[in-house]
């Protein structure tokens, strides 16, 4: 699909190419290589000079809007259908592919970070349940979340695990039988991480250099006496 030339423009566009004998149906021969063929005046004539003028250069791979990086993502998941006999009947089958997920998450959060310098606070797990009750179809769309530190460091596992307490808050206590039709996993709430110029201030600050000091004459002190203790 090109872009402005999707719903209705494209159908305007597809229709008058049949009718001007350029292509044998909407659904064949509408290419841009047939619509080349057709002058410039031609498609300000049918389509206004603006449509028409953009139509012609579409035609010849010319495209003058500027290149625009893509906007951030707010949120990164995984998700999966199961259609008929593929619905999810038990925690193994669900535990599978938050798995799958949790690995195709990671690799996006790595990405994420080392563009934007930033990671992931929470984490929710989705899903859709198709059981029929009493010979009804009651769709059930629930998802449960929690939070999940990753900061500078983080694995597969990590989200994996807080995917598996999200799992265990929605089917845990489950009497009836588990269907689930759709699963899914995202991670959103993106966090600056801060800087290792600001750990390191932090960590060299007057209050904690303190603390080491005192901490290191206590174990001093610690070991001065059981040293004492010994020779006596």
């Amino acid at each position: 699909r090109l872009q402005g030339l999707g719903g209705k423009a494209g159908v305007a566009v597809k229709t008058w190419m049949v009718k001007a004998g350029l292509a044998t149906s909407a659904e064949e021969g509408c290419t841009l290589g047939a619509l080349a063929a057709v002058p410039l005046p031609q498609l300000s004539q049918q389509f206004g000079h603006e449509m028409g003028k953009r139509l012609y250069e579409m035609c010849r791979g010319e495209w003058d809007e500027p290149v625009c990086d893509r906007a951030e993502n707010q949120s990164l998941g995984a998700s999966k259908t199961f259609f008929g006999d593929a619905a999810l009947c038990s925690m193994e089958d669900i535990d599978h592919h938050l798995g799958n997920f949790s690995r195709e998450i990671w690799d996006r959060v790595v990405a994420h970070r080392t563009k934007y310098n930033k990671h992931p606070t929470h984490l929710t797990v989705g899903y859709s349940d198709r059981t029929a009750v009493a010979g009804q179809q009651n769709p059930s769309n629930q998802s449960k979340g929690c939070k999940v530190m990753i900061g500078r460091g983080g694995s597969v596992g990590t989200v994996l695990e807080a995917g598996r307490r999200n799992a265990q808050k929605l089917f845990g206590g489950r009497t009836s039988v588990i269907h689930v039709t759709m699963l899914s996993m995202n991670v959103c709430n993106f966090e600056k991480l801060e800087s290792s110029a600001g750990m390191s201030s932090w960590l060299a600050s007057p209050g904690k250099a303190k603390a080491k000091t005192a901490k290191r004459s206590a174990d001093e002190m610690s070991s001065s006496s059981s040293s004492s203790s010994s020779s006596s």
